[in-house]
This record gives C-alpha cells, structure tokens and sequence, in this order.
C-alpha cells in the first residue's frame, strides 16, 4: 500500500505534503488521533488486512473504540456474508463505521470520478 500512495505521489496524482506518509512500522509511534491508515482488504479477503484487523489479528494495527473505519468499496455481490461478519467485528469493538450502502455517498466508481475522488482526500 505504500508503495501505491508513493507512486501515485510521485506522479501528482496524490496530493500529500512530503513528509507525511508513515511506514507502517513506524505508525505506533505516532499520535493515533491524527493517524490515517489506509489498508486494503475491503472485500474481506481472509488474509487482507482489513479482515486482520476487525478480528485482532494485524501485528501492527488494531481498532479501538470511537475510530473511524470507512469502506470505501463497493460490496460486491457474492462478499457480501464475508464483508458484514468483517464490518460487525469492527461495530463490536465500537469502532464508527462507514460504508456504501447503495446510496453512492462513500464509493465513488472509475477515473471519470477524479475531481470527486481529489475532493474527498482533501476531507
């Protein structure tokens, strides 16, 4: 994952102050309130990171209570048994969660989306 965020920073497709991005050896050391993790996983691979995660199982990355968790995938159909047991692990360690819910307020689809996709990185 790292890798992608710094291609896609050398190319200026990603927008990120030099500086920034924390190797995620290094995320413990850092003040978990201004902490962003992207982890990918979100169709619920049983060994993705995020399926690791809503289980306490990831070495360096765990959800607490009142952290933010935002799926931004769309649930492909046939993931979806896997993707809510994944997201009601995360709902019991009280972690707020967010996913699209056909309503296409989180996932935004394809590169016509650029501009939405550049808007919501800068929340």
């Amino acid at each position: 994952m790292v890798d992608n965020v710094e291609i896609a920073h050398g190319l200026d497709m990603l927008r990120i102050p030099d500086g920034l991005v924390v190797r995620a050896q290094d995320i413990r050391s850092f003040d978990q309130k201004k902490l962003v993790v992207l982890i990918s996983g979100s169709q619920a691979e049983p060994m993705s990171s995020m399926s690791r995660i809503a289980v306490d199982n990831h070495r360096l990355v765990s959800v607490e209570e009142n952290d933010t968790v935002i799926l931004s995938a769309r649930i492909i159909p046939g993931n979806d048994r896997a993707i809510f047991r994944m997201l009601d692990h995360m709902f019991r360690r009280r972690a707020l969660v967010y996913y699209d819910n056909n309503a296409g307020l989180i996932h935004v689809p394809g590169t016509r989306a650029r501009k939405n996709k550049s808007c919501c990185c800068s929340l």
